[in-house]
Parts: structure tokens; sequence; C-alpha cells
């Protein structure tokens, strides 16, 4: 059987409030003002060989700590990898820049290159003009250095 407890709080403007609890919920509760003040009575009565906070405290203090640096760290990252990436991107940017760059150049170039050359006629790409051995075998054909024309000769008539 569990005593049920009342106990009156203060609340804002010096209302007050009766609550029920059970007591072992009431003497379970984390944060009851009579315990911090023990605690810290025999904390400064022992010269600190008990300690100031309960185990829970400190490792309520420790996890929220932990939990702290945690956010940090992730916070620290996430703006170290947006720094990355926005060099990255400037990078880039820059290589294409250069690229386009040089490429505009090549062009210009190029096209100074063509104007400037002396218009030459195309070199022929076969044997000297003249008459040669028509496919047929039977006559000659006359070869103009660039392509076979309709002129034809018999065979040993040159």
């Amino acid at each position: 059987m569990t005593a049920r407890v009342e106990t009156a709080q203060p609340e804002l403007f010096g209302e007050t409030r009766r609550r029920s609890q059970t007591l072992p919920a009431r003497l379970a509760s984390a944060h009851t003002p009579c315990m911090g003040i023990i605690r810290k009575t025999f904390s400064l009565g022992t010269l600190g060989a008990v300690d100031l906070r309960s185990d829970k405290e400190r490792t309520a203090r420790s996890a929220r700590q932990t939990k702290n640096a945690v956010e940090e760290q992730t916070r620290q990252q996430a703006a170290y990898y947006a720094a990355e990436q926005a060099q990255a991107q400037r990078h880039q940017a820059a290589l294409l820049a250069q690229q386009a760059a040089y490429q505009q150049a090549m062009l210009r170039q190029g096209a100074q290159a063509y104007q400037a050359a002396p218009r030459q006629p195309q070199a022929p790409s076969g044997p000297p003009p003249g008459w040669y051995v028509a496919a047929s075998q039977d006559r000659m054909q006359w070869w103009d250095g660039f392509s076979w024309t309709a002129h034809y000769q018999p065979l040993g008539s040159s």
C-alpha cells in the first residue's frame, strides 16, 4: 500500500495549489529542494569529501556537454564542407573560363593564319598529266593530273 502525501506548492501571485502524489514518487523525484540542501551542507561540512552533485546530475551534465560538442562539431563540418564545395565551384568556373579564352584565342589565331596564307592550287594527287593505257586495254586515255578526261586515242600513237 502506498501512502499519499499532499504538498502545497507556491504558484505565481501568491496562490497555492494542492497536489496529491504517492510517497515513493515524491521521494524519487529528481530535484527535491531538501535533497539539494542536504547534499550541499554535507559537501561544505566535510570540506568536499561528499560531492556537491549527485551521480545523476553529473551524468546529465556530461550527456549535455557531449550533445553540445557533437552539435558544434556537426556545425563546423557543415561549414567546412560548404566552404570546400564553394571553392571547388569557383575553381571549376575559373578553369571553364580559362578553357573558353584559350579556345577563342586559338580560333582567332587560326582565322588570322588562314586569311594570311597565300592561296595555292591544290597539288595533284596522282601521276603527272599525260596519256595512259585505259582500263579497256585497247586504247589510251588522257589524265589531266586530277581526273580522267573523255579524250581517247589508239594505242601506240603518242
